[in-house]
């Protein structure tokens, strides 16, 4: 089930992975919003992009998911995710 933001369905989930894909593009709708961020790019370049994007779920690997929590912590960083997941990397078998 996805997070409920006002009366409509708008999930925003930023994706912290290695490489964009053609589905993130496609796959956004009145409904549900995906958007790319780029693992290998400074975490410097991403925080004004979320603060603005505001996502309900923040989908990335688990050193991104700490670096976002400094960033939380530090006060750069200015979301409020109701959901975050662990993804974009095998975490062994």
């Amino acid at each position: 089930m996805l997070p409920q933001r006002s009366t409509f369905w708008d999930t925003a989930s930023p994706f912290s992975l290695r490489a964009d894909n053609e589905l993130y593009q496609t796959i956004n709708t009145a409904l549900i919003r995906l958007e790319y961020f780029d693992i290998f790019k400074n975490t410097d370049e991403h925080i004004e992009r979320l603060n603005s994007y505001q996502p309900t779920i923040v989908v990335a690997p688990a050193s991104m998911l700490i670096e976002l929590s400094k960033r939380l912590k530090a006060g750069e960083l200015k979301i409020h995710p109701q959901k975050n997941r662990i993804g974009g990397r095998n975490i062994g078998r």
